[in-house]
């Protein structure tokens, strides 16, 4: 966790980078400390690691195909011009945001999710009186939950694929912490110091 986490953090590797040190660590400490990694030993490793990326990629595959159709036909282009269109408060901006969000994150990845939905959203944020920062922040949080919330959360498949568990059984056992991270969102959302705080203290945003 120090060197993951505190090289994360630190802005010494990307989270990416960080599972090839993850596995640089495991292999010398399996090595040469607990001496227990020989060549049968990564073999069945390297065996399972190939099974369940395959099991994930295929996964992407469809998803990302999926995502592609969507955004050549503008349909969540259209989806959020449409809920734009229909609110008339902030309270009900982010009600149809929050569920367009949780919608699109199911069954796209974060990056091109922010990619097309983000500038649709920030040209009316002035409109509603928001934040631009405490946008991006529920932004995130919002296309987070999707990413492990059935039908296609990728993040979800991955968890079940190495936990070598049903996604039914999984996402049952779940629910209580979707419903904590719901309770999160709407806190975050609704009341805006909980993401402003920190850059109001440090950089004066907003003040």
């Amino acid at each position: 966790p120090v060197i993951i986490l505190g090289g994360i953090y630190g802005g010494i590797f990307t989270p990416t980078e960080s599972a090839a040190v993850a596995i640089l660590y495991g292999l010398i400490v399996s090595k040469f400390i607990y001496h227990e990694l020989d060549f049968a030993v990564l073999k069945d490793i390297m065996s399972g690691a190939i099974k369940t990326t395959c099991q994930i990629m295929f996964i992407v595959c469809s998803a990302t195909a999926f995502a592609y159709v969507l955004t050549r036909e503008n349909v969540t282009a259209n989806m959020a011009k449409a809920l734009i269109g229909a609110a008339n408060s902030t309270v009900m901006f982010w009600l149809l945001v929050t569920i367009l969000l949780l919608i699109v994150g199911c069954i796209m990845d974060t990056v091109p999710a922010i990619m097309i939905l983000a500038p649709l959203f920030a040209a009316c944020l002035k409109t509603y009186g928001i934040s631009d920062v405490a946008f991006g922040v529920i932004m995130v949080i919002n296309l987070g939950i999707g990413l492990c919330t059935p039908p296609v959360g990728s993040a979800l498949f991955v968890g079940c694929a190495i936990g070598k568990t049903p996604i039914e059984r999984t996402a049952k056992n779940m629910m209580p912490l979707y419903l904590t991270m719901v309770i999160v969102l709407m806190l975050v959302t609704y009341v805006p110091d909980v993401s402003l705080l920190l850059p109001r203290l440090l950089m004066g945003y907003g003040a």
